[in-house]
């Protein structure tokens, strides 16, 4: 794509354009019927394109987990007696291999895999990736694809429920999320979380964000960290 467009291609330019083809999606589903399955069979191309080359980099370790991740997992997520739920909003399973390479390597006792729920689809199935901007509920999905997503996120709002601490890990709540947005502010009506932990080089910006969603609870503490400095909190 960037050849195609010959400029340097970034993660905003990237969004952009994922956004633009959701918009495209709904209009040619409206406006011209008749083309739409044929519409669909080029982004489904797309799609597989995008899983392809994400599945070629993950086995060349060309994407692989940050140097700070296993720190954060030993100081905030494997500790005795904690219950573990990940929820990503990668395509790529990367943070799924690591949690598990990095909990056994711990020797915390698993017995099974930790599982984790991809939001916005995986490279596993590429026809169900989640594109920037669209939402749960789009009348161009058939009947099976609705509900396999509408399962996801339900399974996300009653995972976050249920827990006391969240941690929001490289999520800056852009506002191309708004349904992730919605998702968040779940919390604000959850009886069990007490602490909301933010680990962003900008934690400031992605706080205020989350005090917005949190509908003015004040019994839920936001902690801020820096990936490069753990060992320091911030109080929101």
């Amino acid at each position: 794509m960037q050849q195609e467009y010959n400029i340097e291609f970034d993660v905003d330019c990237a969004n952009s354009m994922f956004a633009r083809i959701v918009y495209l999606i709904r209009f040619m589903h409206t406006e011209h019927p008749d083309q739409f399955e044929r519409f669909i069979e080029d982004i489904n191309k797309i799609k597989n394109e995008i899983c392809r080359h994400l599945y070629i980099a993950q086995q060349a370790n060309f994407i692989k987990p940050r140097k700070e991740f296993q720190d954060i997992l030993n100081k905030f997520v494997f500790v005795k007696n904690h219950r573990i739920a990940v929820l990503s909003t990668n395509w790529d399973t990367v943070i799924d291999n690591a949690m598990n390479t990095f909990g056994h390597s711990n020797q915390l006792g698993l017995s099974k895999n930790i599982n984790t729920y991809h939001l916005h689809g995986s490279i596993l199935s590429p026809k169900g990736l989640y594109l920037p901007s669209e939402i749960a509920r789009e009348s161009y999905r058939n009947t099976q694809e609705d509900l396999q997503i509408k399962t996801i996120h339900a399974t996300a709002a009653q995972t976050i429920a249920k827990c006391n601490k969240l941690i929001l890990y490289g999520l800056s709540l852009d506002p191309l999320d708004a349904e992730l947005c919605q998702t968040i502010s779940f919390v604000g009506y959850a009886t069990n979380i007490k602490e909301i932990i933010i680990i962003n080089p900008d934690h400031k910006k992605v706080a205020r964000r989350v005090k917005l969603l949190m509908d003015s609870k004040e019994n839920v503490e936001i902690n801020g960290y820096s990936p490069e400095d753990l060992d320091t909190k911030i109080k929101y």
